[in-house]
């Protein structure tokens, strides 16, 4: 696919990646397999250590192989700051927004990486926020920072919606949620994105698609711990869960409960909370 490339038609061809977490890893080896340049920017060590090994540092199904690919081709490049001479016109976003002690999500990773792409900011880019944030921080918090440099520039919400395990394939399939702040913000992250997923859905603002992905996590957080509640009432009348579950569902359309077990993750242990926060 790079030998025929289709980005090289498109204005926007390098990419700048800000955090190389799970979500912003999958993305830019996705990303540069199909032919975008891909600067990679994380400031964790073990992070870039693996790296310089051409591994992830996390397990992903075939991830290794194509990192390595890409690395190797030079279409996906890293580095703990933004090199002063990539000169990208796109940067996404991916940094981590774990929940404090008092279970509020942090912010501050968000605003570090805001304040790091606004160093390099030009007239015309375009910032796609990918992290997962409460209601409004792409507005009140990433927007003001922006705007503090003085360029105009574009800023779309387009959240990660793959499973672990199965990110790289979901990444090229599953339609991709977008929410622009301006019509041509949200045409042209849509422009972006259908390189890779055949369906983008474009919503109304930057809120909507900030909406859109914590309740699809918090209504896998509630069918999980409702399974669970279901399990200990099936453990006291001494009847199988799993028969249960999987009896009531088959081919009844209005059931579709997933069988019983720990909830975890980056991602559903957290996002219920970042959702009621951003509601208050």
């Amino acid at each position: 696919m790079i030998n025929n490339n289709p980005v090289k038609h498109s204005k926007d061809q390098r990419v700048c990646i800000v955090g190389l977490g799970y979500v912003g890893l999958t993305l830019a080896v996705s990303m540069a397999e199909v032919g975008f340049t891909i600067q990679g920017i994380e400031v964790r060590d073990e992070v870039i250590e693996n790296l310089n090994l051409k591994k992830a540092h996390f397990f992903e199904p075939g991830l290794d192989n194509r990192l390595a690919r890409m690395i190797d081709c030079r279409r996906f490049l890293y580095s703990k700051d933004i090199p002063k001479d990539f000169n990208a016109s796109v940067y996404v976003i991916t940094v981590g927004t774990p929940l404090s002690e008092n279970k509020k999500s942090r912010l501050d990773m968000v605003e570090n990486a805001t304040k790091q792409v606004s160093e390099y900011l030009k007239n015309g880019d375009l910032i796609i926020m990918r992290s997962t944030v409460k209601l409004g921080v792409t507005r009140r918090i990433v927007i003001p920072i922006l705007n503090k440099t003085g360029c105009n520039f574009d800023i779309a919400f387009a959240p990660e919606r793959t499973l672990e395990g199965n990110a790289l394939r979901e990444i090229r399939t599953l339609p991709q949620i977008i929410g622009g702040d301006t019509y041509k913000a949200a045409i042209r992250a849509s422009q972006l994105f259908q390189f890779l997923t055949p369906t983008v859905v474009r919503v109304s603002d930057i809120e909507t698609a900030e909406m859109i992905k914590l309740v699809d996590n918090a209504q896998r957080d509630v069918m999980f711990a409702y399974s669970n509640e279901i399990a200990s009432a099936c453990d006291v009348i001494g009847i199988s869960t799993a028969e249960v579950i999987r009896a009531g569902k088959l081919g009844y359309p209005r059931t579709n409960l997933p069988l019983p077990g720990p909830v975890g993750g980056p991602c559903l242990e957290k996002d219920s909370y970042i959702l009621a926060e951003g509601l208050e």
